[in-house]
């Protein structure tokens, strides 16, 4: 995805802390009428990356034996089916599915 370039199809937002950046940091929030190509292909990778993250940290969980550290991977596993799930519904919203 482009940063920071405004093209006819984007605007660009800054946003501070609070909107789940951590203090200090600032967000882009793209407003977006359509996804390129490439868009498309590097959100399709970031879903296969946080699915073999969710399933890594999930075998993870099941193969350490401190309980302390197990539950910190199923923490990590719960966190990365998440960020699928919410990328997953940002690209669908995006393109008119529920």
């Amino acid at each position: 995805m482009t940063h920071g370039h405004a093209t006819p199809a984007r605007s660009s937002l800054l946003a501070g802390a609070g909107h789940g950046a951590p203090e200090g940091h600032r967000v882009e929030v793209v407003a977006v009428e359509q996804l390129t190509q490439m868009e498309l292909l590097q959100i399709e990778e970031l879903l296969r990356s946080e699915v073999q993250a969710a399933k890594f940290s999930q075998v993870a969980a099941e193969a350490v034996g401190d309980e302390t550290l197990a539950g910190l991977c199923r923490e990590a596993a719960n966190l990365h089916r998440t960020h699928y799930e919410e990328l997953l519904q940002m690209v669908q919203r995006l393109h008119g599915r529920p």
